[in-house]
């Protein structure tokens, strides 16, 4: 058994941001990340970073914005902290090597705008591949601290606790079992859109972090909040890629099949209303019309699409598609998880020893619905703060001794995989549009199977079966216009397998 001072479960942006901040506090850090370390979602983030940088914007402005997407749910000390800790962060990722496009007049970092925003705040890298230079530049920074000890391809199967405090984490590495002990552990795991049979995220995003958390003793929170994004391409043989929406930001359009833009048949903010509101009427425009919906930003010219999208560019490009001259057709698809395990604001769970950081953490900053491009914001926001809070309750264990003894040791990968069947019933059940009748039929086909992501989708569906009423990503046919909206709804591993019950 190794021992360091901390370990960090995800190599994405939020636990890179704690392990560089416990590492320049002097701290031995072990780094454990999945799969390889450009393998994360925020990797494969597009569109940006919200941030104040603009004197023409203000801390106030953002906090309203995000308010207004979350409609309300949100925890607003939580959103004042991370839109007022944005331009430290923004300058930190600079330091440590992160390039931003810059505008060629000023100098000064290009601002867009994206769904939601009240105007331009949205600062990018290469076009639109600004996860992909964060994430290279965070893992560049981490491999030349010393300090940090970085794994790859390494799947974190149970969290040792010990006199009721969590002290490190088995995992499994290359068929290998391993753990480590530590004075803290930070959760930054990512998302969970591969519990989704259609899905903008890489495959490392089942989950695994919320399940660790939940056996360890730790509540979840807003889990009925899972947000579909509007336009990942529908094109025969290829994956639902992302269409960033910064593409709707710069101006692209909806069109259905017919050629007819349709937004305002939806929504007065047509293609820049909130991300639920848009993958709604795209779901909605399918199925009046039993046609495709497509994205069209050739009218912005080709010399725009091309150097400002180079990479989806490139992408469609390989699938024979060229959006600089033919509209795209799009589907929505699982994205991102407002909900995870509950944290305070600086990121402690309840759950000594244990923080989270990410995606996987609900702070409630997002409330029911994630504003655009606040995702790496919150990452790099929480991350720093997780590691603040660890180092803050380790010193006072600076004088005890390292824990000798194991006290679990994983003999293999435990999780597994998510079934294909599972996938497909938490699409149709669970998904954009819901009803009593789906996740009552999603929740006795689920509990049928025998898979530890059958607690995932548990806590899931019981958050949508409590929430009545729709708001925000959560949709129902049979909403209750008379339903509780501003309740927030946890769960624990006790409750969830006493809702799963029911259904057995």
């Amino acid at each position: 058994m190794q021992s360091f001072d901390y370990i960090v479960l995800g190599g994405g942006g939020a636990g890179l941001t704690a392990a560089i901040t416990l590492a320049e506090h002097n701290q031995q850090v072990l780094v454990l990340n999945k799969s390889e370390f450009m393998e994360t979602n925020t990797n494969y983030a597009q569109g940006g970073v919200a941030v104040v940088m603009d004197p023409a914007d203000s801390f106030d402005l953002h906090v309203e914005d995000t308010m207004n997407a979350g409609a309300h749910l949100n925890n607003r000390s939580a959103v004042e902290y991370l839109v007022r800790s944005g331009p430290h962060l923004i300058h930190k990722l600079i330091n440590w090597g992160t390039e931003f496009d810059r505008d060629d007049d000023s100098h000064g970092l290009k601002l867009t705008r994206e769904a939601a925003h009240s105007l331009n705040r949205i600062i990018h890298a290469r076009g639109d591949a600004t996860g992909q230079e964060v994430q290279r530049a965070m893992v560049a920074k981490a491999r030349s601290m010393p300090n940090i000890t970085l794994w790859d391809n390494a799947r974190t199967v149970e969290l040792i606790q010990h006199e009721q405090r969590v002290r490190g984490a088995c995992f499994v590495r290359e068929g290998q079992a391993y753990s480590a002990t530590a004075k803290g552990v930070i959760l930054a795991t990512g998302g969970l859109g591969r519990i989704y049979g259609l899905t903008t995220n890489p495959e490392v995003a089942t989950g695994d972090g919320t399940l660790l958390a939940l056996y360890a003793g730790a509540k979840v929170a807003d889990m009925e909040f899972v947000q579909f994004h509007p336009t990942a391409l529908n094109a025969l043989g290829c994956p639902p890629f992302l269409l960033s929406e910064s593409m709707r930001g710069e101006g692209g359009i909806l069109l259905n099949h017919q050629g007819d833009r349709f937004m305002e048949r939806y929504s007065s903010m047509l293609e820049l209303a909130p991300r639920d509101v848009v993958s709604r009427s795209i779901h909605f425009e399918r199925e009046r019309t039993g046609k495709d919906v497509y994205l069209q930003v050739s009218h912005l010219g080709a010399d725009f699409v091309r150097q400002r999208f180079p990479s989806i560019y490139q992408t469609c490009l390989g699938y024979g598609l060229d959006i600089s001259r033919d509209p795209a057709p799009v589907s929505p698809a699982a994205h991102y998880a407002m909900g995870g395990v509950i944290t305070d604001i600086t990121a402690r769970t309840g759950i000594p020893g244990l923080y989270a950081a990410g995606e996987v953490a609900c702070t409630s900053v997002h409330g029911a619905n994630r504003l655009a491009s606040n995702s790496i914001l919150e990452g790099l926001v929480f991350g720093e703060r997780a590691a603040l809070s660890a180092l803050e309750d380790g010193r006072s264990m600076m004088d005890e001794e390292c824990l000798t003894r194991e006290q679990s040791l994983a003999h293999g990968d435990t999780m597994g995989g998510i079934p294909a069947a599972m996938q497909e019933i938490m699409w149709k059940c669970a998904g954009i549009v819901r009803s009593q009748e789906l996740l009552e039929e999603g929740m006795r086909k689920i509990t049928a199977m025998n898979s530890h992501y059958v607690l995932l989708c548990a806590s899931i569906i019981s958050g949508a079966l409590r929430r009545r009423k729709n708001i925000g990503a959560h949709y129902r046919t049979d909403s209750l216009d008379n339903g509780k909206d501003s309740v927030q709804y946890h769960a624990d591993i006790k409750s969830l397998d006493r809702f799963m019950e029911r259904y057995r």
